[in-house]
């Protein structure tokens, strides 16, 4: 999926891991304020249901 989206990375071997290739950096996410404002409520509307999210979400 990153190569998909175009992100130079570099695969080491298998167990070894992957990565950056060069000083590689992402856009700015095209959020509104509106949106932002709700993805950073979300650790405070997860924490009353926080027993029933997988440990890795």
């Amino acid at each position: 999926m990153l190569s998909v989206a175009r992100v130079p990375i570099v695969i080491d071997g298998y167990g070894k891991g992957n990565r950056f290739v060069g000083n590689f950096s992402t856009y700015p996410l095209d959020w509104t304020g509106e949106e932002a404002v709700v993805f950073g409520m979300l650790p405070k509307v997860l924490d009353p249901i926080n027993h029933l999210v997988p440990p890795d979400f």
